[in-house]
């Protein structure tokens, strides 16, 4: 189901088959997750093939920058932080042989790799193509809450320990959200930019798509533009006017 949804989560295999190695299973469990995996991505060849014959949808997508490897960089420094930070309590139980990171670091780092990579060849890399991998992220972040939550344990009541947690999250998590939330927190939003464009054509206007492979806002709103073309230029913005 999340291949038809994303098929980029294909890439989530990657990262179960570096799991699956090191955990050795026995050999039975190998081939069921193996037939389970080729399912997987059998269902979705037709979604994948398909899509790929409409690639110009994403050709406005721009090359890896300074800031992408940044945030990607800083993201796996956070994860091998809350590794490094928890890694009294993610050694697994004796019924056990798999640590925690041994699922979660892989998921956290191959597939934003593996499509960074492929952007090298042609442009393909957002971070919300590979969201998906921040569980491996969040739960590095738990274990490491654990572990912290342990460590103070020691020195303050449990509800005390809450209340620490909880405002180290809120205080987190409080400039992602107010950036979200804001005017620019959506500079993408076709839908609003087609409203705009509607709301001012007349027949035989021409609409300028700045930059030109931004197209986006006709491919999802096409009826907004319908019979724009000829005389009077009118321009639709990508980043419009809160």
């Amino acid at each position: 189901m999340a291949a038809l949804l994303n098929w980029f989560s294909l890439l989530a295999l990657c990262a179960h088959t570096v799991t699956i190695a090191l955990a050795r299973p026995p050999r039975a469990t190998v081939l069921r997750w193996a037939g389970a995996a080729s399912a997987a991505v059998t269902g979705a060849l037709p979604l994948i093939l398909v899509s790929g014959q409409q690639s110009q949808q994403v050709a406005w997508i721009p090359p890896i920058s300074r800031s992408t490897l940044l945030g990607l960089s800083l993201t796996l420094l956070v994860g091998a932080l809350c590794a490094w930070a928890a890694r009294r309590g993610l050694h697994p139980p004796k019924s056990t042989r798999l640590p925690l990171t041994a699922l979660t670091l892989p998921l956290l780092a191959l597939p934003p790799l593996l499509l960074l990579a492929a952007s090298l060849a042609r442009p393909i890399y957002l971070d919300r193509y590979v969201l998906f991998t921040h569980l491996g992220l969040a739960l590095l972040i738990g274990a490491a809450c654990q572990t912290l939550a342990l460590r103070l344990r020691t020195h303050m009541p449990p509800y005390r320990t809450t209340a620490v947690l909880i405002t180290l999250a809120f205080l987190g998590l409080l400039p992602f959200q107010l950036s979200l939330r804001g005017a620019t927190g959506r500079i993408d939003d076709v839908v609003s930019t087609a409203e705009n464009a509607a709301a001012v054509r007349r027949a035989g206007d021409a609409v300028l798509f700045i930059p030109a492979a931004r197209r986006d806002t006709a491919l999802v709103s096409p009826t907004a533009f319908t019979g724009t073309k000829g005389r009077r230029c009118c321009t639709a913005l990508w980043n419009p006017a809160p």
